[in-house]
């Protein structure tokens, strides 16, 4: 098989990220023949892009790669990796009063002796002998759980 030449040609006003070269800061310098057309060509120019500090330039190649070779388990790593991050979101539980719960167990722990157990606010949620099966009953995870000693 012939190997190509494949070197990459930024589009339009993109400026990418300059490199480091002995303390004197130096623009990438990422020149392309064609457009890359094989999956050989399309890592060899994600990889020249990367190497020369073309990140985002990096990233439409691995996703142009990826479309049209949705079969090629390395495209497809690289467009994941190099794509922009996603932001979940989670809502955060709301925060229990310890000092009740201290208090509940102080009053009450002996008869749940051994067992796990799930308070929220000074309030028994739950309670069981693992911890899997107290989770299981509850449904929920936003509850001050300890096992009683």
């Amino acid at each position: 098989m012939k190997a190509t030449k494949v070197s990459i040609t930024l589009p339009g006003p993109r400026k990418p990220m300059a490199r480091r070269d002995n303390g004197r800061a130096r623009a990438p310098q990422v020149q392309v023949r064609s457009e890359p057309r094989t999956v050989p060509e399309f890592i060899r120019a994600i990889k020249l892009a990367l190497a020369e500090g073309a990140y985002l330039y990096a990233r439409e190649l691995s996703a142009e790669g990826a479309r049209r070779f949705p079969e090629h388990v390395l495209l497809a790593k690289y467009a994941r990796v190099l794509a922009p991050p996603r932001v979940i979101r989670k809502e955060i539980a709301k925060k229990t009063d310890l000092r009740l719960n201290r208090d509940w167990i102080m009053q009450n722990g002996d008869a749940y002796r051994g067992k796990w157990i799930a308070l929220r606010d000074g309030e028994l949620r739950g309670a069981a002998d693992s911890l899997q099966a107290l989770f299981d009953a509850l449904g929920t995870r936003d509850v001050f759980v300890t096992k009683v000693f």
